[in-house]
């Protein structure tokens, strides 16, 4: 966690900051960035905007203000920059050509439901303690968050009630208190099994415990002719408990803790096909989006025009195991959340636990965890809708955009209203790297594009 307090002095850097607050297209406010802060561009931060914080993100660092005497970052969320330079170039060509805020088009990269992940936690300043204050409604104030180290905001204020978070609000007003913002990396709590072997046991010690606990015996005499450990829960079912604590009390047995592995496949893999030997059409589309991907710092653009069944997944696949042959990451796009699985199983098929598959009917936790692990990147290739243009892939060499001619791909409901293909080509450009946009139908500035070979048409 970052502290809020700040102070200036030395030599001081201004950041420009994108607010989540209705402002001018492409406006920027400027902040000061506090000595003891580390704030570079792609960090979300929270910044003071009137009377209230609002969440921001740093587009730029300098020497030099646009203003006199701005006011200071209170503090950054998170120790990492969750928006690479790329990002925010993109989004910087959002916010123009869509004319939406700066912050609406940033907030496109950010983790889903980032929001509801920010978390402001009270503490005790550095130095301080009760005997610091002399109202006895502000000793209570700090002896309880002395006691919880750290407290949230929330669960202080249904500990103390109102009256008295109005009291800790003066607090941290006065600096006796600090509050501090941090958005946490959730992760699928880790699963164990706890598993019984009998270890260097011999069976020698049956007889006795025949004796005095036959049950504890039984259980023993089953571990030793298994010659392997055996899960706790099946133990307990068949001999209780109380034979099993018996002998973990007189240490006869070993406990074994193992992880439940959580495989990356998401979706059915199937079992891996025979290799398809590819049409005259379908390898001069792979050869030629072979070369784009070898060439250094191309961004071709190819239409793949091809009725249904002419063999266009087939295509991508091959273009993406070249990709991937490369050192690159992939990015398939479809245009609906319904299709996506039947895409998965393809390329699960092809690159077996190595994909990830990212869209808006996945549960919260779901695309949280599977965003900070494309952000890691763990994969290789990576399927969704819309919204799964905005991953963070790092090492990204090749996007793909199946049936670009739908109408789903335009974003409608809420800004900004970006369409994919056009982002998309933006984005490659940006990358220099290629996009292929399949089609059985081209939508007619696409088709039009090729024909004036903006975009580089193969026919199937």
């Amino acid at each position: 966690m970052i502290p809020s307090d700040s102070g200036q002095g030395g030599s001081m850097e201004f950041a420009e900051v994108a607010v989540d607050a209705p402002l001018s297209l492409e406006k920027t406010l400027t902040y000061c960035i506090p000595n003891h802060m580390s704030v570079r561009r792609g960090h979300l931060v929270w910044v003071p905007l009137g009377r209230r914080p609002v969440q921001g993100v740093v587009f730029s660092v300098s020497r030099s203000p646009r203003i006199l005497d701005p006011r200071n970052i209170i503090s950054v969320i998170g120790p990492y920059t969750l928006l690479s330079t790329k990002n925010l170039d993109l989004a910087n060509w959002i916010s123009s050509y869509y004319m939406c805020s700066l912050y609406q088009a940033a907030a496109l990269f950010l983790p889903p439901g980032f929001k509801g992940q920010v978390n402001a936690f009270i503490s005790v300043a550095d130095g301080k303690n009760s005997e610091s204050v002399d109202k006895d409604d502000e000793k209570d104030v700090v002896k309880y968050i002395s006691h919880k180290v750290a407290v949230t905001e929330n669960i202080a204020r249904k500990d103390i009630g109102p009256k008295k978070m109005a009291t800790l609000a003066k607090l941290v007003k006065t600096g006796l208190l600090r509050k501090s913002w941090v958005i946490s990396r959730k992760r699928s709590k880790p699963r164990f099994v706890l598993s019984i072997s009998n270890g260097k046991i011999g069976d020698d010690l049956l007889p006795e415990l025949d004796r005095i606990a036959p049950r504890q015996a039984s259980l023993l005499r089953t571990l030793i002719e298994a010659s392997q450990s055996i899960p706790a829960k099946e133990l307990r079912g068949k001999f209780g408990s109380t034979a099993l604590n018996g002998l973990i009390k007189k240490c006869l047995v070993v406990r074994e803790w193992s992880r439940v592995v959580v495989s990356k496949q998401i979706g059915k893999v199937q079992d891996k096909r025979d290799s398809i030997a590819l049409s005259p059409e379908q390898e001069m589309a792979v050869q030629e989006i072979g070369n784009a991907l070898e060439e250094e710092g191309s961004s071709q653009s190819f239409l793949l025009y091809g009725v249904t069944g002419s063999g266009k997944t087939e295509v991508y696949l091959r273009a993406l195991e070249k990709c991937i042959s490369a050192g690159r990451q992939g990015l398939m796009l479809v245009p609906e959340i319904s299709l996506t699985p039947q895409m998965m199983n393809r390329v699960n098929e092809r690159f077996p636990g190595r994909t990830a598959i990212i869209h808006s009917g996945q549960t919260l936790r779901e695309q949280f965890d599977t965003w900070w692990g494309i952000w890691d990147g763990s994969f290789d290739v990576i399927v969704g809708p819309r919204s799964a243009l905005f991953a963070p892939i790092s090492n990204l060499g090749l996007v793909v955009i199946d049936e670009e001619h739908e109408w789903t791909y335009k974003q409608q409901d809420t800004p900004p209203r970006f369409h994919v293909r056009e982002t998309a080509l933006k984005l490659t450009q940006q990358a220099n790297i290629p996009l292929v946009l399949g089609t059985a139908t081209p939508d007619v500035t696409t088709f039009n594009r090729a024909q004036r070979s903006r975009h580089k048409l193969l026919i199937l």
